[in-house]
C-alpha cells in the first residue's frame, strides 16, 4: 500500500507518528516492546481505513452515509471472508474480556475506552494500543515498588 492512496490528513498523521517514532527510538526512552505495540497500533488505524475508505468510495458513500448492514454482509460474502470476519469477532471478543480484566486488575484509569475505540475505529488499532498503555502501567508500578523498597 502506497503512503500517497492514503487521504491527506492520514499521511499527514502518518509522517508525524514516523517522526515521532523515530526520536523516541533514537532517544531509547521507549522500550521495545512498546515501541512494537504502538507501531502496530498506528498500522492498526491506517491500513483498515485505507480499505473502509474504498468501500465507501465504491458503494458511493461517506462517513455519515456509511452502510453498516451492507459493509457487514460483504464481510460474509464468501467462504474466506466469512472465515476471516468470524476469526475477528472471537479474538476481538477474547480481548476485550482481557482489556475488562486487566485493566480492573492494573487499575488502569480510563479502561474501557479501549472497548468504544474498538467498536469506533478498529480492534487492531485499540488492542495494541490497549498493549502500549498496559506495559507503560506495568513499568511504572515496577518503577513504584522499587522506589518503595
Amino acid at each position: 500500500m502506497s503512503v500517497l492512496c492514503l487521504p491527506p490528513m492520514m499521511r499527514a498523521a502518518l509522517v508525524a507518528l514516523r517522526v515521532q517514532t523515530a526520536t523516541l527510538i533514537e532517544e531509547s526512552i521507549m522500550p521495545l516492546k512498546q515501541l512494537l505495540y504502538l507501531s502496530t497500533s498506528i498500522l492498526g488505524l491506517v491500513v483498515p481505513w485505507y480499505f473502509n475508505f474504498r468501500f465507501m468510495d465504491a458503494t458511493q458513500t461517506n462517513l455519515l452515509s456509511f452502510d453498516l448492514a451492507d459493509f457487514i454482509r460483504q464481510g460474509f460474502a464468501n467462504p474466506a471472508a466469512s472465515s476471516l470476519a468470524t476469526d475477528l469477532v472471537i479474538g476481538a471478543s477474547a480481548a476485550t474480556l482481557f482489556i475488562v480484566f486487566e485493566g480492573i486488575r492494573l487499575k488502569m484509569k480510563h479502561w474501557w475506552i479501549y472497548i468504544v475505540l474498538t467498536n469506533l475505529l478498529a480492534f487492531a488499532f485499540a488492542f495494541p494500543l490497549f498493549l502500549f498503555v498496559r506495559e507503560r502501567k506495568l513499568e511504572a508500578l515496577k518503577e513504584l515498588q522499587g522506589s518503595a523498597t
